[in-house]
């Protein structure tokens, strides 16, 4: 949440940082984050912050999709 540089997104996600950058560049060009300058410095955060919750919901939904595959694998197995 809030905004982000580069290097301090690069240590949450454990990624290098021309990965970042690259990302960045393509969620800019969705329009899915925003790019502000202060001074030398660059930072990024979302254009609407309903996306977290769009993303919170998607994680559900993948969680119990996870949760009814391992059951079935369970079933599968005795």
């Amino acid at each position: 949440k809030g905004d982000k540089n580069v290097n301090e997104l690069q240590t949450l996600i454990g990624s290098e940082g021309s990965a970042v950058s690259q990302q960045l560049m393509v969620l800019r060009s969705k329009n899915i984050v925003i790019r502000n300058k202060d001074g030398n410095k660059v930072f990024y955060s979302l254009c609407d912050p309903i996306i977290l919750e769009l993303l919170e919901v998607a994680k559900k939904i993948f969680s119990n999709q996870l949760i009814n595959t391992i059951n079935i694998l369970d079933s599968v197995q005795e």
